[in-house]
Order: structure tokens, then sequence, then C-alpha cells
């Protein structure tokens, strides 16, 4: 079983994880946040127990008070105590190419971008 953690502040995004969550048996341990810091605080209070941290973190980009790329440069200070490697992977609707080029750049897996509108979906790097 892999654990997830979805950071997002759009309550719909949760919603859409949890629907697509259901189809698959291994992903049946996700936790859902609204709040970077909250995320943060988790993650250094369960720094040893690897069972409580998760495998994969989805990090949305656009968010208020602690956006992504905060969250990101946070993370990155506490990411060595922690005693278990976990994937980050953006997830945004952003079509903006610095922001997409700045996502190469940070130390995060992969970039999920979300789709924009019916119209047309972004390109999957």
């Amino acid at each position: 079983m892999c654990k997830l953690l979805i950071l997002d502040d759009d309550p719909i995004q949760h919603l859409i994880f949890k629907r697509m969550l259901r189809k698959y048996e291994n992903y049946t341990d996700t936790l859902f946040s609204f709040n970077g810091n909250d995320v943060l605080d988790f993650l250094e209070n369960h720094k040893m127990n690897m069972n409580e941290l998760p495998e994969l973190i989805f990090l949305d980009i656009n968010m208020p008070n602690l956006n992504g790329w905060l969250f990101l440069e946070k993370l990155k200070k506490i990411y060595p105590k922690l005693n278990k490697l976990i994937d980050v992977y953006i997830i945004s609707s952003s079509i903006d190419p610095q922001e997409q080029e700045s996502s190469h750049c940070v130390w995060v897996d992969r970039e999920a971008l979300q789709p924009h509108s019916d119209q047309g979906r972004p390109s999957h790097p």
C-alpha cells in the first residue's frame, strides 16, 4: 500500500483525488490538507515514524498563505531529517511557461498539470 498526501487549497481537487483513488487498492491510505504549514508540522512531528509518512506528495503551487514554492523551500530544510524518501509531484493549472520552467529547476520528481479548461489540456512533460 502506498500512502499519499494531497496538498491543495481547492476542495474540488480533494474530491477529484478521492474519486480517482477509489479505483486503486494500493492508494487507500491518503491524507488531505489545505494548508502547507500543517503538512510541514505533520512531517516534522512524524519524521521518525516511517508508517505515518507518505511515499508521495501531490503539491499545488498556487495556494494562499504558503504557496507551493515556499512549501518546497521549507520542506527542503526538514527533508534530510525524515526517516523516509518522499517523492513530490507538482500539480498546477498554470500555463505560464516561466512557472513550468521553474518546476524543472526544483528537486521534485515530476510535474502533473491540471486541466485548465475543457478546450485543451496542457501537455504533460
